[in-house]
């Protein structure tokens, strides 16, 4: 939060929302165990409420067999009152395993939702969830969509764990989907970060562990390997 100067920390293993401060103090703001697990987490544009992913995929040590990779749900939170305003189940919007990974906001106050198990990418608006994007460019076993950012130009940017691409996805016509030219496959490619317009970090989780900044001169079609450490 650029506002109150404050990160804010999801738990795979609780299911618990914390802060963490620039001083390193870290408290929790909200504990459910009915989250199971946490993952992506966003600041809303109105800077008031804080959305999280909330799963059972692996992690969680409240884990139950109702839950495990059945799970996909989008909590709210006020950051004034540390209150859940909001729950959202996405489990039955299609069949199968289930993972809600990361989201995002685009301008409007949408959000795009990742689920890495039933590789769809979900759109929340108003309060309703739809499946917003599904392609056999998603097909992959084990963990697939996972990161997820909204482009100012009206596009999303999306990794794949499992096959190591990222895909553009136009946000008025979401059947368009294009796989973004890379110089090589980014396996396990996780969390995401978009900096400015034409430069994305990208966090390699699975072993690989490291970090990758990227460039785009063609509007995210394709995209060169800048740094990496």
């Amino acid at each position: 939060s650029p506002k109150d100067d404050i990160y804010y920390v999801s738990s795979a293993r609780l299911g618990s929302i914390g802060a963490v401060k620039t001083d390193g103090s870290y408290r929790v703001i909200y504990q459910g165990n009915e989250l199971k697990s946490t993952y992506g987490i966003k600041l809303h544009p109105d800077g008031k409420q804080l959305f999280a992913c909330a799963a059972d995929a692996n992690y969680s040590k409240a884990t139950s067999p109702d839950t495990y990779r059945k799970m996909a749900r989008v909590v709210s939170i006020d950051l004034a009152t540390g209150k859940k305003v909001a729950d959202i189940d996405l489990s039955g919007l299609v069949p199968g395993k289930h993972f809600a990974n990361d989201l995002t906001f685009d301008k409007s106050g949408n959000a795009y939702v990742t689920d890495s198990f039933a590789n769809v990418i979900y759109k929340i608006s108003g309060g309703r969830a739809t499946v917003f994007a599904k392609s056999a460019l998603f097909d992959t076993q084990g963990v697939g969509l996972n990161g997820i950012v909204w482009h100012p130009d009206n596009y999303l940017v999306v990794a794949s764990s499992g096959t190591g691409s990222l895909f553009r996805i136009d946000v008025k016509n979401p059947a368009k989907v294009e796989r973004v030219v890379l110089p090589q496959f980014i396996m396990n490619a996780d969390g995401l970060l978009l900096t400015d317009p034409t430069t994305l970090i990208v966090v390699q989780n699975g072993g690989t562990n490291r970090i990758h900044k990227l460039k785009s001169a063609d509007g995210w079609k394709s995209a060169t390997i800048e740094a990496s450490t």
